[in-house]
């Protein structure tokens, strides 16, 4: 049998997760249709143009390859 202070507790923390819950639902997803970002490079951009830059391109792509390499083994 429930006790008056238990159903209390438990009507109280029930209340507590509903609140938590509403609120992060309301919450979280303010900008999840926003696309801009400052990590992707368009087309219609200018990027590329020095050879520095070329370097660094190059440079992560084999260092990218350099970790697939690593994890397959070759018998």
């Amino acid at each position: 049998m429930i006790t008056k202070i238990k159903r209390r507790q438990l009507i109280g923390l029930s209340f507590i997760i509903c609140h938590l819950s509403f609120s992060m639902i309301l919450v979280s997803c303010a900008d999840f249709f926003e696309q801009e970002s400052n990590e992707i490079i368009y087309a219609g951009t200018d990027h590329l143009n020095s050879a520095t830059d070329s370097i660094y391109s190059v440079t992560g792509i084999l260092k990218k390859l350099q970790k697939i390499a690593d994890r397959t083994i070759l018998l």
